[in-house]
């Protein structure tokens, strides 16, 4: 069922999905300064990228140290971006290039189908995700990544 998705209306609700391991326990904000932006595609296909992208966020921030554990969430509707970020340890640089690959894991448990998952989904409505590299485009300092959709099947709205 193909409809204009809400980015913003689709985190929030895998927000709450994730709410027993996210409440009193993880600082989230959905950052969307120029309003929000809807993709043609199907909702199930965002939730799944998000559930995947998120559920690694809380994974790896668990994994972390850091007592203020934050996920930021920036929609940019002129570069038609969201860009997903969280304060955790981050991607170590050796192993960018593999984790877009099936069954590549730096869990313990994990089984290396996630962001292969993600990316592929991404790739039949024709967006892109990449690790953001370059520290000055970090939202946070841990791991960094955007989804870049295709101008076609992005409708803006201004709030």
């Amino acid at each position: 069922n193909i409809k204009e998705v809400s980015i913003t209306d689709s985190i929030s609700k895998v927000i709450r999905y994730f709410r027993n391991d996210i409440d009193n326990k993880i600082f989230t904000e959905i950052y969307n300064p120029l309003g929000d932006l809807f993709v043609k595609t199907n909702s199930g296909l965002v939730l799944q990228v998000l559930i995947n992208l998120i559920d690694n966020a809380i994974y790896w921030l668990n994994k972390s140290d850091n007592s203020s554990k934050q996920l930021v969430f920036k929609i940019n509707q002129i570069e038609n971006t969201l860009q997903i970020a969280d304060n955790g340890k981050g991607i170590r640089e050796d192993v960018i290039p593999l984790i877009f690959q099936e069954f590549f894991t730096m869990k313990s448990d994990g089984r290396g189908l996630g962001l292969y998952i993600v990316r592929e989904l991404l790739l039949r409505i024709n967006a892109e995700i990449y690790v953001v590299e370059n520290p000055t485009d970090k939202i946070l300092p841990g791991a960094n990544f955007i989804i870049k959709f295709n101008k076609e099947e992005v409708k803006l709205w201004m709030e």
